[in-house]
């Protein structure tokens, strides 16, 4: 697939470039006015990409944000990059923004919206990573990013580049456990835990611990690295019935 026709055109790209400009001259602003002024940033730099960046409506700002000086430099320097696709630059700039949003907050996530253009089916996407319906929902469910409100068109183009991307992924799967965590209570979290152990158990029609017992070598499965998240499950719930 092409990605070409994503391009930012260059009115747009040099007015995020003047916005960027200006942030550079104030960088003492609050964490509410960094948050509004990138989401400016982001949807002229993507134009052609993204339609809007909001803060749920449950979003709860810390009294003083994490560290998130390191994250900031390498946001600006994707949004002044030049030499990159936008899908990628897309896929870089929105994990710093997310990571410095974490730092930010207690509570809440950013909201995403885009072109019908970027977007895929499940039936698409499972073509572009030539990946089975089962690994596409197992990963929907651990950092590739879902999109509603669009039918059935609701993967973003980036997430392409995230599994194409073996350290980007395992970074995208951090910060969204992180994002998650955060957001729950304990009953939330083993009821979470039970229902992926059921599912495991369903999808592969036996017990967990018997057939963990069968796997003699995990990196022949289809999806070895969601083996490995598993099998510690049990034991982590048997720490959260303690509690």
């Amino acid at each position: 697939m092409s990605y070409e026709k994503y391009r930012s055109t260059m009115n747009e790209s040099q007015y995020a470039n003047l916005l960027l400009g200006k942030l550079k001259e104030y960088p003492c602003i609050s964490s509410v006015e960094t948050v509004s002024f990138f989401s400016s940033v982001f949807v002229h730099r993507f134009e052609t990409y993204l339609t809007s960046i909001s803060p749920t409506t449950n979003t709860v700002f810390k009294a003083k944000a994490d560290n998130y000086e390191g994250y900031y430099q390498k946001l600006l320097d994707v949004l002044f990059a030049t030499d990159v696709s936008i899908v990628e630059a897309f896929a870089r700039a929105k994990y710093y923004l997310d990571r410095i949003f974490y730092n930010m907050t207690s509570k809440g996530n950013l909201n995403y919206g885009y072109i019908p253009e970027v977007l895929l089916t499940a039936e698409e996407l499972e073509s572009e990573l030539g990946v089975t319906e089962e690994t596409v929902h197992y990963y929907s469910e651990r950092g590739l990013e879902i999109t509603e409100g669009y039918g059935r068109k609701k993967y973003p183009l980036h997430n392409v580049f995230y599994w194409n991307k073996n350290l980007w992924m395992a970074r995208l799967q951090v910060l969204n456990q992180a994002f998650q965590s955060r957001d729950r209570t304990h009953e939330e979290i083993k009821k979470e835990v039970e229902f992926t152990i059921q599912e495991f158990q369903f999808l592969y029609k036996t017990h967990f611990k018997e057939h963990d017992k069968t796997i003699l070598d995990p990196s022949n499965l289809e999806n070895p690295t969601g083996f490995y998240e598993l099998r510690p499950l049990p034991q982590e719930l048997k720490g959260l019935n303690k509690k």
